[in-house]
């Protein structure tokens, strides 16, 4: 069951069990009001953990709570302000990232610079279409078997089309191969550069590289500041690519998403454009 998104006034949260976590999305109003409402919640369902992206300012209030920073984002809002990742953990267990995942952390990739031409491909590079949203669910579905927003679902891609993500995507004639998004937040001028997926048949051919590529050309037209990725800590390629195209990385969430079946720490990586 997909976790539930919703309001707690100007503030937008979600959570549910397939997480197991309250995840802060939008921040607003009163940082002690909000805090006490998130623990109620996190007690009530009892959930392991509250993942919170808030403004540098609220900091205090947060880490007066019990929160920690796990990551940050400079000049996150508006190219000013910067945005703390903070974590409230209600189990030990969901707070310790396991001994797999702090190996990979220490074998990092070290290179960055891309020695491949990303400015050509075999395969064409476009924005996703209302029309495409099938296709394109396919693809994820075949991708993911767990994921933290339903993007296998076409009306679910449909919605947030109309609302505030551009989808982009390598074709090979008529079949769609690889996908990215740019999630948009127009009133803070950033843009959270996620859901990569490549067909495994086309993997090796730095798509998602390019992909990233020409959602930054995008991003750069349109006025935004600050990208941004939480980005799979078991997937050496993603972290490659954004390491290749420039990004710094800033902490790991730990523990903190469902995705490809299983609870999995995250890392963010950022961009000032």
């Amino acid at each position: 069951m997909t976790d539930l998104i919703q309001k707690i006034g100007k503030s937008i949260i979600q959570h549910g069990s397939e997480n197991d976590r309250i995840y802060l999305m939008r921040f607003a109003g009163r940082a002690e009001a909000l805090i006490k409402k998130l623990d109620q919640i996190c007690l009530e369902n009892k959930y392991s953990k509250i993942f919170a992206k808030i403004p540098a300012s609220s900091a205090p209030a947060f880490i007066a709570n019990n929160f920690k920073i796990e990551a940050f984002v400079p000049r996150f809002f508006k190219g000013r302000e910067d945005c703390f990742f903070v974590a409230k953990y209600f189990s030990k267990n969901r707070s310790k990232i396991s001994e797999k995942e702090l190996t990979i952390l220490q074998n990092f990739p070290k290179s960055k610079k891309n020695s491949k031409n990303i400015n050509s491909s075999p395969y064409k590079i476009k924005k996703i279409q209302k029309g495409d949203a099938l296709k394109l669910a396919e693809l994820y579905r075949k991708t993911f078997k767990s994921y933290p927003f339903p993007i296998d679902s076409k009306k679910y891609l449909l919605e947030t089309i109309q609302e505030n993500v551009i989808y982009f995507g390598a074709w090979q004639d008529d079949k769609l191969i690889g996908a990215a998004s740019a999630e948009i937040d127009q009133d803070f001028l950033n843009a959270e550069m996620t859901d990569f997926a490549v067909a495994p048949k086309f993997r090796g051919n730095n798509l998602a590289l390019i992909l990233l590529a020409r959602a930054e050309k995008e991003m750069k037209n349109l006025g935004i500041k600050t990208l941004y990725t939480i980005a799979r800590l078991n997937s050496f390629g993603m972290n490659a690519t954004f390491l290749k195209a420039g990004y710094a990385f800033s902490g790991t969430l730990v523990n903190n998403t469902n995705i490809a079946g299983s609870l999995e720490s995250m890392n963010v990586w950022y961009k000032q454009v």
